[in-house]
């Protein structure tokens, strides 16, 4: 599980922060919308969170997620050869990860929230 709130909004972007396992006593990750550049990134991973490695070769929701991210800017979809290969590693922080998607998600129906929780076991 874990918890999120927006700290800052602007007409460039939104960061919010996130606590792994909903411990909000804790120091908080930060992960940045910057609607300029089209993308969620994770600016500061928070340090209960940990680095997860998965090899590509089940990447299915992934690639609907950031496919419907730039079809919904009217971009195309990425094409086979630029996502990694089958070969190559994705690496990303588990609680920040979860966050973003669901982050995403609500940004390709058109709404961005103050505050929320992501729930997966």
């Amino acid at each position: 599980m874990v918890t999120y709130k927006l700290l800052l909004k602007d007409e460039k972007s939104m960061q919010y922060a996130y606590w792994p396992e909903g411990h909000e006593d804790k120091q908080p990750g930060i992960i940045v919308v910057d609607f300029e550049l089209e993308l969620i990134y994770l600016k500061k991973p928070a340090p209960e969170d940990w680095m997860a490695n998965y090899k590509p070769s089940e990447p299915g929701s992934w690639h609907s997620l950031v496919n419907a991210w730039r079809e919904n800017k009217h971009q195309p979809p990425l094409a086979e050869h630029e996502w990694p290969t089958k070969k190559q590693s994705l690496c990303h922080y588990c609680y920040a990860s979860y966050t973003m998607k669901q982050l995403m998600r609500f940004h390709n129906q058109g709404e961005l929230p103050e505050k929320g929780c992501n729930m997966w076991y």
